[in-house]
């Protein structure tokens, strides 16, 4: 097409029968009209620009996905959107041919809708003046022209935004990206700033390099994108559920695009791939040092590579053991009979392991055989001996609880849980088992229904029983990685098993003790009120120790929404005072309410130096934005005041708790001392912040800092019995039951670390605050982060309720006079 033929811009044309309208992205025919998705008009009219040739995906890739990491199957989507409405058909096409492994091609006549061809014109010298003239005006015309056609995109650019960020308040990252694609190229500040929130950089390194590595978000229909070959950089994705699929048939799952693929700052991950082909019903466990998402494992293992069945073993699977001989050669159980020091004997497993007509086989057969139709349910009915032999049978063995945690669980299971994706759509709290090889809609990197259907049993002892872990059809959903302790001759109809083989070495030398959870909700330790008076006195404090006339300010720096402003509160230890940062709002007026934080244990540890706290790292930056005073206090053994703690031994870390205890309580009474003398601040209504191993440490002050008005508390429950507490003046539990004030918990329902249905209710049950005045909220995550939007709007209405609104917003004029 002559630039003749193009007197309004390509947004308006004739295709065939159909009036083609950029403007308003619409198709009209015959008093018809279809509109078109913005993206799928644009490449549409691409297409029509470049109708004298074949264009490329690349090329359409490239012109449309800036900035995004899509593959093919992005623009095929666009094709068949385009089909779809145009009524085309891609086996004999009238509009747009694909021609294989090159691309697309319009072949519908084509004819720009305004075009009015002139007669030619006698050709004429022009002088250089009117050229750059001509040129100018040129120029002004097409830019107004595609200022006129972007323009009428605003609509649409506005409803994405809008979408994509009341997904984002919601915490659905993939889905907020999918909205706001289409105008990812866009350079208004508001997309930029949503593609922060939402992207990650990551890169994917295997050894050996040159894997193909393809990836696709956990949402329903989603497609492969390829990456190429290893090592795979400089691309991001959005936070949330995703997939890699390394070699055709290797698939790693992850919630989070995080340490697992290099986007934080840690040491390289790096995938290392098995030697051998993995067989089709078993799946690969890459390695790597991962924290397990159980109760009481707190350090980080690396477990090697394995294999692990793809399904849990099946009737039919054990039938061929049963058939060739099994039951009736001792060959296949010598090794358990030697190992059992005579507990094991031949005839006592020809008379135990029987099924229920008196024939070797699982409990639960019949006649040597399983029941009509049930070929395919998970076998059942098996000791831990049978398991065993049976997996020794296939050259496999019975993974420990730990190779079973990490091929069930995240890696990063208690900061980015699986759980919440895989419980819900497991077979718990049912009434029988399902099929192993249905799609379960509950697999882990291609491995289905570790979390319920039947329990597993695993090679990890505990107090003389076998471990067994997964949960079964019949257990509550909280029980779904919880081990538990069963006698290994025990024959069931709620436990399985599957196996595993190993592929590289661990990297450590043997598996840590596992002690399997005990509920110690019973056994909280109580003390009389005359014992805990005594106890008190020794974290008493007498009001007005500090002034702010004894406060000296460090530094001051001014942030959008906050001034942060370092201060030094003497300590009565002239050689250690504590530094304080105050998150001051820069857009409400004083005096200020004030919420004094309580740390994580990243800070009480050596080497995190106060000057990187970062509350947006945290999410309570919304403090200070909401009209409240932030106070992080660099309080004793935490950051730079560090006190090596962790080094002393049993006995004498028991005394150093208790001293560390007392004198935080202390600074947190000198913090409100300088609150009540300091006029900006209303040090009348001051609220206790706690996270985690912060919230842990709260009952010490609250329990005995009555100026101290409300608390809000993350992540925390009751105290375990540990040695530490033997002395209850570090038993946090002993503080719990004299705290009185208003109390809200907000805890994960998928907390490893915290469970709730033992950690929870009994702390709430256990505070001495009025029924009404104290409160707790699940979350749909696990441990840390909880969502961030929830976690502000509860926590911003339960200070406002317990403390009274925050201060009125200032004007820019206000702000400056201050």
């Amino acid at each position: 097409m002559s630039d003749e033929d193009r007197a309004k811009g390509p947004s308006a044309l004739q295709l065939g029968a159909w009036i083609v309208n950029g403007a308003d992205n619409s198709l009209s025919r015959d008093g018809e009209t279809r509109h078109v998705q913005p993206l799928s008009m644009n490449i549409l009219l691409y297409l029509a620009e470049h109708a004298d040739r074949v264009v490329t995906s690349d090329e359409l890739i490239g012109h449309f996905w800036k900035r995004r990491i899509v593959g093919d199957d992005a623009v095929h989507r666009r094709i068949a959107d385009l089909r779809k409405k145009l009524g085309d058909d891609a086996r004999e096409p009238t509009y747009i041919r694909t021609i294989s492994k090159r691309g697309y091609q319009l072949v519908a006549k084509a004819e720009w809708t305004t075009a009015a061809r002139r007669a030619p014109a006698q050709r004429r010298s022009m002088p250089v003046r009117r050229i750059v003239a001509t040129i100018s005006v040129l120029l002004i015309l097409v830019f107004a022209l595609w200022a006129g056609f972007r323009d009428q995109t605003k609509p649409a650019f506005t409803e994405a935004l809008n979408s994509a960020t009341a997904l984002l308040a919601e915490d659905r990252y993939q889905e907020a990206y999918f909205a706001i694609a289409p105008f990812a190229d866009r350079t208004e500040p508001a997309v930029t700033l949503l593609l922060n929130k939402l992207l990650l950089p990551i890169s994917v390194y295997t050894e050996p390099a040159g894997v193909d590595v393809a990836y696709r978000y956990a949402l329903p229909d989603a497609e492969w994108v390829s990456l190429g070959k290893t090592p795979v950089t400089g691309i991001s994705l959005p936070r949330g559920h995703y997939q890699l699929r390394l070699a055709d048939n290797i698939i790693v799952d992850d919630t989070h695009p995080g340490v697992s693929l290099n986007s934080a700052e840690r040491a390289q991950r790096i995938i290392r791939m098995p030697v051998a082909p993995v067989p089709a019903d078993m799946v690969f466990i890459p390695a790597g040092k991962y924290r397990l998402g159980v109760w009481g494992f707190v350090e980080e293992l690396d477990l090697g590579g394995f294999l692990i069945d793809r399904f849990e073993v099946s009737n039919r699977d054990y039938r061929d053991f049963v058939a060739a001989g099994g039951y009736r050669e001792q060959r296949y159980w010598q090794t358990l009979i030697d190992q059992s020091e005579g507990k094991l004997t031949w005839p006592g497993i020809q008379e135990r392991f029987v099924d229920s007509t008196g024939h070797p086989g699982p409990a639960d057969w019949a006649f040597g055989n399983f029941g009509t139709g049930e070929q395919n349910l998970p076998v059942t009915g098996i000791s831990w001996y049978e398991a065993n032999t049976y997996l020794a049978f296939r050259d496999k063995r019975l993974p420990s609880v730990h190779h079973w945690l990490r091929a069930a669980l995240g890696p990063m299971e208690w900061r980015f849980p699986f759980a919440p994706y895989l419980v819900p759509r497991s077979n718990l709290s049912g009434t029988m088992p399902l099929p192993v090889d249905r799609q379960a809609g509950s697999e882990i990197n291609g491995a289905s229904d570790l979390i319920g259907n039947v329990a597993e049993w695993t090679s990890t002892q505990s107090r003389g029983a076998r471990a067994v872990v997964g949960a079964s059809f019949r257990d509550p959903a909280w029980a779904y990685n919880f081990p538990q302790p069963l006698d290994p001759a025990a024959r069931n109809e709620t436990t399985g098993f599957r196996g595993i083989r190993l592929v590289t070495d661990s990297v450590a030398s043997e598996l840590p003790t596992f002690d399997l959870f005990n509920d110690f909700s019973a056994t909280v330790k109580q003390v009389s009120d005359d014992v805990f008076e005594g106890i008190a006195h020794n974290f008493s404090y007498l009001p007005g120790m500090v002034t702010a006339a004894d406060v000296s300010v460090v530094e001051e720096t001014e942030f959008e929404n906050w001034t942060r402003r370092e201060i030094l509160i003497p300590t009565g230890r002239d050689d250690d005072p504590m530094p304080v940062y105050l998150f001051i709002p820069r857009h409400f007026s004083p005096p200020y309410q004030s919420v004094i934080y309580l740390p994580p244990a990243d800070s009480w540890s050596p080497g995190f130096r106060s000057q990187r706290i970062s509350l947006d790292d945290y999410q309570i930056d919304f403090v200070p934005r909401s009209g409240r005073v932030l106070i992080w206090p660099v309080y004793t053994g935490s950051h730079e005041r560090y006190d090596n703690y962790h080094d002393d031994p049993g006995p004498e870390r028991s005394g150093r708790a208790l001293e560390r205890n007392r004198r935080i309580r202390d600074e947190i009474g000198r913090v409100i001392d300088y609150l009540e003398s300091e006029p900006l601040f209303d040090g009348s209504r001051v609220a206790l912040m706690g996270l985690s191993h912060g919230a842990t440490l709260a009952p010490f002050s609250l329990a005995t800092e009555p100026r101290l008005k409300a608390a809000v508390l993350y992540s925390v429950g009751i105290a375990p019995p540990i040695p530490i507490f033997a002395n209850p003046q570090n038993d946090p539990n002993v503080f719990w039951a004299r705290v009185r004030q208003p109390v809200i918990i907000i805890n994960g329902r998928y907390d490893p670390i915290r469970p709730y249905q033992f950690v929870l209710q009994p702390l709430l049950d256990l505070l001495a605050t009025p029924a009404g005045e104290k409160s707790s909220l699940l979350y749909e995550s696990g441990h840390w982060p909880l969502p961030r939007n929830l976690m502000m709007r509860d926590t911003t209405a339960w200070l406002d309720k317990t403390l009274g609104p925050a201060g009125q917003p200032v004007t820019g004029d206000d702000e400056k006079k201050r």
